[in-house]
């Protein structure tokens, strides 16, 4: 986790930036990018995308994050999985009869 200033590529000194706020749960570290906690049903979450400005520069003060709502992590539903199991063994059991 980067602490202090981090530099935000391809934004000049006192530019604006567009941004997006993305967190998941790393799975104790075998998950390694957001990508990868959509594709394998972590939990997961992001801001809506939000300008943040000006940045950069050694006398400009750092921008206040205003522009970034509030957002709910992607949990899967341990009922939902349930009642996916008991519909494809109902299915099952349909079709041996």
């Amino acid at each position: 986790m980067p602490t202090g200033n981090v530099p935000v590529a391809g934004v000049l000194e006192n530019g604006t930036a567009t941004l997006q706020l993305r967190v998941w749960d790393n799975m104790g570290g075998t998950i390694t990018s957001y990508a990868q906690a959509v594709t394998s049903n972590a939990k997961h979450g992001a801001s809506n995308a939000f300008d943040l400005g000006p940045l950069g520069g050694t006398l400009t003060t750092p921008p206040n994050l205003k522009g970034l709502l509030t957002f709910n992590l992607v949990v899967p539903e341990p009922s939902t999985i349930a009642l996916g199991i008991l519909g494809a063994a109902a299915l099952l059991l349909r079709r041996r009869k």
